[in-house]
């Protein structure tokens, strides 16, 4: 009989992935199934957030940014 392991046999793909345009720094879902993302560009000092579907994984908008580019996240 195989067992499954952390290392090796049966380990688990994800449904889905994301390429952010930087470094995922936080995220929130929402009671919807909602994901909303913060990702920020370190070296630029630049931040944008994006929605996902939860299930699906495919983006409901991307790339959105406001006035001030670095000092904000998701909870403002």
């Amino acid at each position: 009989m195989k067992r499954a392991s952390f290392f090796g046999f049966g380990q688990r793909k994800p449904a889905w992935t994301y390429a952010a345009h930087g470094t995922i720094w936080r995220i929130e879902i929402s009671l919807g199934g909602k994901i909303l993302g913060e990702s920020r560009d370190q070296e630029r000092k630049e931040v944008s957030f994006f929605c996902l579907d939860g299930v699906t994984g495919a983006p409901r908008w991307e790339d959105r940014k406001i006035d001030e580019q670095w000092w904000v996240g998701i909870e403002s």
